[in-house]
């Protein structure tokens, strides 16, 4: 719950109506105190002085005024619709990757690529990061694993736009603490506010952000975990939305992938990977098919991670085959389920479904 705080007024007294909130130490406490504070608000006259019934009335309408600017504005769904489609897509690069995510990742958002070692997620990054460089804009990488490849990068766009100038729109920064993270945003975000929307960059990569959060959550060193994942999660929030970016993480996952407790198909599907009854999920299949190999891996960072990103895809790696299969785990405005196959070679392109 956050602290009020008290501010000074231009002649370097206290503030009566902020020095009244303070003493009440926190929102919470203030809000709980209804015997003591709200009614104090339309009390009478004649039980307590003007002077000291405006301060609690001033006091209360200041309180509540910051409570306003924080709380979600009530938006029609009509008004949501109209805002879907009026936000900016910025595709990966791949049509079926592209088409699940109704055109690519939407500006204002988080975007989660979760999967295990070698799925492709440091793939999407680049061919993401590239796609949105030969459009002309800009995009910050925070390679926290040093998994960055200029090389790769530069192939990419050899093979798919036959031009390397590109590569100049993208600056990339190692980050290996989250500490380090959380100051480059702050001073990302800072640049960018002071800055033309030309000077902008459109996405921002953090490749990856479990590579960061994992050593802290739990860790005896660290009693603070769950707020640093939190804090993470708020700031990359804050900074797609104020600035109108779309924003790119990898995860990676946690599980087995074959039979024992908890084996599943993916949604809509059979345990043979064959479509099912709508929203219907196989249970107890000790097989799973192609394209469902990774059901039984779920996305790391805990539940104080999982509701943060808008978009979430996990990448699995079907057995004996070289393509790489993308399914829609959460998504606020597509159903769930769907998936998209590509393969990945001197560049990433669609592949058929394994049969």
């Amino acid at each position: 719950m956050p602290r009020i705080k008290t501010e000074e007024l231009p002649d370097g007294t206290a503030d009566p109506i902020k020095a009244h909130l303070r003493s009440y130490g926190s929102v919470e406490r203030y809000l709980t105190s209804t015997q003591d504070y709200l009614p104090a608000a339309f009390r009478a006259q004649n039980q307590q002085s003007i002077q000291g019934q405006d301060v609690t009335r001033a006091a209360h309408a200041a309180l509540m005024q910051q409570l306003q600017q924080q709380a979600p504005a009530a938006v029609s769904g009509a008004a949501l619709m109209a805002l879907i489609e009026a936000t900016r897509m910025l595709p990966f690069g791949v049509d079926g990757l592209d088409a699940i995510l109704m055109g690519g990742m939407r500006e204002t958002t988080i975007t989660e690529l979760a999967g295990e070692s070698c799925s492709g997620k440091t793939q999407l990054c680049l061919l993401a990061a590239v796609t949105t460089a030969h459009r002309g804009e800009h995009v910050v990488y925070f390679d926290t694993t040093n998994a960055f490849s200029a090389g790769r990068a530069r192939q990419l766009c050899m093979a798919n736009y036959n031009d390397t100038a590109c590569l100049g729109n993208i600056m990339v920064v190692a980050c290996h603490s989250i500490h380090a993270l959380l100051a480059s945003l702050d001073e990302l975000a800072a640049q960018a506010s002071s800055s033309g929307p030309g000077a902008r960059p459109s996405m921002i990569i953090v490749d990856s952000i479990s590579a960061l959060l994992s050593p802290v959550i739990g860790s005896t060193q660290h009693h603070q975990g769950n707020v640093l994942v939190a804090e993470t999660g708020r700031l990359l929030r804050h900074i797609a939305d104020s600035l109108k970016l779309a924003v790119l993480v990898t995860n990676h996952v946690v599980g087995s992938s074959y039979g024992g407790y908890g084996s599943r198909a993916a949604p809509g599907r059979d345990s043979t990977g064959a479509a099912g009854q709508q929203g219907g999920a196989a249970t107890g299949a000790a097989r799973l098919g192609p394209g469902d190999v990774n059901y039984n891996f779920k996305p790391a960072l805990g539940e104080q991670w999982r509701g943060l990103p808008h978009t979430r895809l996990q990448l699995s790696r079907a057995p004996a085959a070289d393509s790489v299969c993308a399914t829609l785990l959460a998504s606020s405005i597509k159903d769930l389920g769907h998936q998209a196959w590509f393969s990945i070679g001197e560049t990433i392109q669609d592949a058929e479904r394994p049969g």
